[in-house]
């Protein structure tokens, strides 16, 4: 509504100027009904643009081929010589497809020319025009910086290149760029067109690009947006991380758990037989299968020395007995108490040897003296030659004792001291896990039965010895194997455990 104020004139002049008037507001009225028409037309046109081209989008089967299909059906429909998409990736433009070409290398210097003007475009988040309107046609493409653009078709004479931003939001996802030669091809009103075209389009193909990466990219801009709401859309992955950290830190501070020192460690039997040679001989006969890692029983044959010279001796030792005997008796018999008594003497002495013999004779066969399994004692290639008095010949051990002995830091001995001194305080042993390198998945456990009080030097550092007893299990174990194990010691934060080794370090330096 508009109200007019006239000064007090002649009824003719009142008629004029109201006349005046209706023309004035007619030719109003039909400009802004001309500008909606033009809008409502272009409107019209970037619908029926985006329908098309959402088309040529939506029959492709991957974003890729997505891609390929916009730029040919934009440089179609739009008449353009050549039309190329790029997309955003992190602060630069990532040339994706470029019409009618389905291989291209991104080294090379026309695709680094394109790539160069996306950028332009996208730092500038608004259409760019080269060569650049008139200021009168309008005035923002006349004002946008073009180098890159004017770079771009620098090698073609007549060449007009356009940019326009992919928009999603407030958001700049991508630039699609288009050439074209020739006179009134591109102009501000078909910018402005394809400036509407693509913010139609720029969801979909948002859309289409998401469903194509993998699943921990897609949770993570799920999060990122989830984490927007929370705390903001700016810096949102900063504000997140802080956020995590500080929220693990308190975790970590927090939780008290049971610290578990860790160190090498193999199985070795609790107890161990081992079997020498009683005296010199030859080796005669190795009982079969008797070899390392076999399991015998208690009194099993292992091996049978050779005895034919002692169980001589032991008969040449009976002879000379009996004829010691035979003397004491016809001695006594004549009643010479002197010779009996001397004869007697010699059949004692040659009794003692007899024993002698026939103890080697009987020892000679060498049996198990537990049930066990055999540790060492590779005799095969020993059968006919001699042994020595006090060889090894075996090593023997039970299956059902058998302990764990660890290699424990220096740097955490004194945390294992500790958790046996307290265990032997409360009656309670100080116990542990051990997993084996042929059984990871298992775990065996053992409580604490001594600390070796002194370092053996390996590998550059220190290690103390620390045994115990297996618990259970024991049975499917064998002597040498190794793996990794755990010690029970104090209940501490997670901080703490995860900030001690720096901790002690630190301490030693500025001692």
């Amino acid at each position: 509504m508009a109200t007019l104020l006239i000064e007090a004139r002649g009824r003719s002049a009142v008629q004029s100027t109201l006349a005046m008037a209706e023309v004035l507001a007619g030719y109003v009225h039909a400009h802004a009904a001309r500008q909606e028409l033009r809008r409502v037309q272009h409107s019209g046109l970037a619908l029926d643009t985006a329908t098309r081209l959402l088309g040529a989008i939506n029959s492709a089967a991957n974003y890729k081929g997505a891609c390929m299909q916009l730029v040919n059906q934009a440089a179609r429909v739009l008449g353009a010589d050549r039309a190329a998409l790029g997309w955003v990736v992190g602060d630069k433009v990532r040339v994706e497809a470029i019409s009618d070409t389905e291989h291209f290398d991104r080294r090379m210097a026309m695709v680094q020319k394109l790539g160069a003007a996306m950028e332009e475009c996208l730092d500038q988040a608004q259409p760019v025009l080269h060569p650049p309107p008139a200021e009168g046609q309008d005035v923002v493409l006349s004002q946008a910086i073009t180098h890159a653009h004017r770079e771009l078709a620098a090698g073609e004479p007549g060449l007009k290149v356009c940019s326009a931003p992919l928009r999603a939001g407030d958001e700049v996802v991508g630039v699609l760029t288009i050439e074209h030669k020739g006179q009134g091809a591109i102009d501000p009103a078909s910018v402005e067109l394809l400036q509407s075209t693509l913010d139609l389009l720029t969801p979909v193909l948002k859309v289409r690009r998401n469903d194509d990466r993998i699943l921990a990219l897609r949770a993570k801009d799920s999060l990122l947006r989830a984490g927007a709401w929370a705390v903001g859309p700016k810096h949102t992955a900063w504000k997140l991380g802080v956020l995590a950290l500080s929220a693990a830190l308190a975790f970590c501070a927090l939780y008290r758990t049971t610290y578990r020192v860790g160190a090498l460690a193999h199985v070795q039997p609790a107890v161990k037989r081992i079997i020498s040679a009683p005296f010199e001989a030859t080796l005669a006969r190795l009982a079969d299968g008797v070899e390392p890692g076999a399991v015998v029983r208690a009194g099993q044959v292992l091996v049978d020395l050779d005895a034919t010279e002692f169980a001589l001796q032991a008969s040449e030792a009976e002879a000379r007995m009996n004829q010691a005997l035979k003397a004491v008796g016809l001695a006594m018999k004549d009643g010479k108490t002197s010779e009996a008594q001397k004869a007697q003497a010699q059949a004692d002495a040659a009794r003692a040897q007899m024993d002698m013999y026939r103890s080697r004779v009987e020892r000679a066969r060498i049996v198990a003296p537990i049930d066990g399994v055999i540790l060492s004692g590779n005799l095969r290639d020993k059968v006919g030659a001699a042994a020595r008095t006090g060889d090894e010949l075996f090593q023997i051990a039970p299956l059902e004792s058998m302990e764990v002995v660890l290699k424990v830091d220096e740097r955490d001995i004194g945390l294992v001291k500790e958790a046996v001194r307290r265990a032997t305080e409360t009656g309670e042993p100080a116990r542990g896990a051990v997993a084996l390198r042929s059984a990871p998945d298992k775990e065996f456990a053992f409580t604490v039965t001594s600390v070796v009080p002194m370092a053996v030097a390996a590998d550059g550092h220190n290690t103390f010895e620390v045994r115990g007893r297996l618990a259970g299990g024991a049975g499917w174990l064998r002597p040498g194997m190794e793996g990794y194990a755990k010690v029970e010691t104090e209940r501490a934060s997670l901080l703490w455990i995860g900030t001690r080794r720096v901790v002690e370090t630190v301490r030693l330096w500025l001692w």
